[in-house]
């Protein structure tokens, strides 16, 4: 995008406001992974990634020492559209090293449940030069949950994912629509 997409506004809220608003209605140890010297947020303690450009893979490997449990909810600032509800079912069904859904054949690693404990995994596969988290994540025992098998009426908007200005637009769009 080409900016922070941490204070990108959308419905006059930052998008990083929007992801913590859900969060705290879901525990209060909300950690902030940032590749950078973002501030302190909200007073949430903000965890710096070990290395320039370790990207999301290496945000998780980065936070999970610091989570105070062993299931932590994952969730990307830039899918605004995840409701509370589907992280509280996929904590209901989290069984596993990692739940995630897939959403028309799409899998979401940025927004699911992990167990902190495959932080030396995770760190292993980055090591041999693994950067996507669905590849580090495989051989783990991994539950990816269709959409289609949730009690919600998941709608697609929900993982509807800012990485491109076209993608803000939608949002907005959505967003002003409803």
């Amino acid at each position: 995008m080409g900016t922070d997409k941490r204070t990108i506004l959308l419905d006059r809220k930052t998008l990083a406001g929007i992801a913590l608003d859900k969060l705290e209605s879901l525990s209060s140890d909300i950690l902030i992974s940032a590749g950078d010297d973002l501030p302190e947020f909200r007073g949430y303690r903000r965890i710096p990634d070990r290395e320039a450009g370790e990207g999301p893979l290496g945000g998780l490997i980065s936070c999970f020492p610091y989570c105070r449990h062993e299931q932590t909810i994952v969730l990307s600032c830039d899918m605004p559209f995840v409701p509370p509800a589907l992280l509280e079912e996929l904590l209901q069904r989290f069984h596993s090293p990692a739940t995630l859904p897939v959403h028309r054949q799409q899998v979401q690693p940025l927004c699911g449940i992990y167990h902190t404990d495959l932080v030396t995994h995770l760190d292993q596969q980055y090591r041999k030069g693994g950067r996507k988290i669905t590849d580090a994540l495989e051989d783990t025992g991994t539950t990816l949950l269709s959409t289609e098998r949730l009690s919600l009426q998941v709608k697609d908007h929900w993982f509807l994912n800012i990485n491109r200005p076209e993608d803000l637009s939608e949002a907005e769009r959505y967003v002003k629509d409803h």
